[in-house]
């Protein structure tokens, strides 16, 4: 059984033990990878994301999934607020670290506020490295590997 079909009857069991009605969907893999069927779903939506502050401009207008953009974008949630755009422009323009940070602050109070996305868990993914090896990173953002900034890479010296 795959972690979302298990992170799914997990929050379905909690929900109802709260009282709260739930009819479980089942959808297959195929339904899964179709971005119309997802854009219009009416409801709870169990899925892997992303978190960070990279993942905030995933949640502006125009990556929502529209019949106009053929269902593509980002914003699996299809979350529409300008005032959610702006604070991610303000965030992604602003260069001050402490300006910056405010701007973080002020997208998560927003985020948190109109519950964007609910997390449930958060995926580990630890990578081994020798000890002779320099300058490795974890990854940034999702769509990159563990070898991302392997150009820094260097070995140690004995």
């Amino acid at each position: 059984m795959d972690i979302l079909r298990k992170t799914k009857l997990a929050v379905a069991d909690n929900w109802q033990s709260a009282g709260i009605g739930v009819n479980l969907v089942d959808d297959s893999p195929q339904l899964r990878g179709d971005n119309e069927y997802r854009a219009r779903f009416p409801g709870f939506d169990i899925s892997r994301c992303c978190s960070g502050s990279e993942s905030f401009a995933s949640f502006r207008s125009s990556e929502a999934r529209t019949p106009q953009n053929r269902y593509v974008g980002e914003n699996s949630v299809n979350y529409v607020n300008p005032e959610f755009d702006a604070l991610v422009d303000r965030y992604q323009s602003t260069i001050p670290w402490t300006e910056r940070v405010r701007a973080v602050a002020e997208i998560v109070r927003h985020m948190t506020d109109q519950v964007i996305v609910l997390d449930q868990f958060y995926d580990a993914s630890p990578t081994a490295v020798s000890n002779r090896i320099l300058n490795v990173a974890s990854k940034p953002v999702r769509s990159t590997t563990n070898t991302w900034n392997v150009h820094e890479w260097d070995t140690a010296r004995p």
